[in-house]
């Protein structure tokens, strides 16, 4: 199996519920690869076992389910390198090795999506929450959930800033770095005196453009 180009190996996959002392088998002997980059699609009738197959991938059958595989390898590709995980090998499907793959490698849209937000929190919330909780580096701050990526940072609204500004905002390094610690100044002079300090150069040849970046990002209601 070439693991650069399958993503995911599942091979007899075996799903068993235990209810009142009886064993319903209702997955048996599936096998399947996913190819990287590709999409698979698995379609049967109602009630064949599709989203048992699936709920046993993630390890969300809960606790009266038995399940087993010969291999249900999934090969994580960052940075050209690959990592190997052997999912029917994890012993404790809600511990830490399987709730790291959650959400940053593994992902599940589910049927119901009544169940799947709670309508008591506003929807920005909920969805920054799922952010913040499995993706390192990640942080809220002045109604934004905000990722630094290798040159840039992502804005992402959350909450009352959501209802008024309904998409993602990208900002440069530098401009990133602003906005973060705008709040540990109290003026724009302090704030290129932070900038200076942490990109190694003279405060007076960055004060202008730090005092631009603040204008552009309160005239776009980013700074209040």
């Amino acid at each position: 199996m070439d693991n650069q180009k399958i993503i995911l190996n599942v091979e007899n996959l075996n799903t068993t519920f235990v209810s009142d002392k009886k064993e319903i088998k209702i997955v048996k002997n599936v096998s399947f690869q996913v190819k990287r980059g590709k999409t698979l699609a698995v379609v049967g009738e109602s009630g064949c076992g599709k989203s048992v197959t699936m709920n046993s991938i993630m390890r969300f059958t809960g606790k009266n389910a038995i399940v087993k595989a010969d291999s249900i390898q999934y090969n994580a590709l960052h940075d050209g390198k690959v990592t190997e995980y052997h999912l029917e090998s994890i012993t404790k499907p809600n511990g830490p090795e399987m709730r790291a793959l959650r959400g940053p490698d593994l992902s599940m849209v589910f049927q119901d999506p009544m169940s799947s937000l709670n309508p008591v929190y506003k929807v920005g919330d909920q969805v920054a929450e799922g952010l913040l909780q499995h993706n390192k580096g990640m942080k809220k701050a002045e109604g934004y959930v905000i990722r630094k990526l290798a040159e840039e940072y992502v804005l992402i609204p959350c909450g009352e800033r959501a209802e008024e500004m309904n998409e993602t905002i990208s900002l440069s390094e530098t401009a990133g770095f602003i906005y973060i610690n705008a709040d540990k100044a109290d003026s724009t002079e302090e704030l290129a005196g932070l900038v200076a300090e942490e990109y190694d150069v003279p405060k007076s040849e960055v004060l202008e453009d730090v005092k631009a970046v603040v204008k552009t990002l309160q005239q776009k209601g980013i700074l209040l």
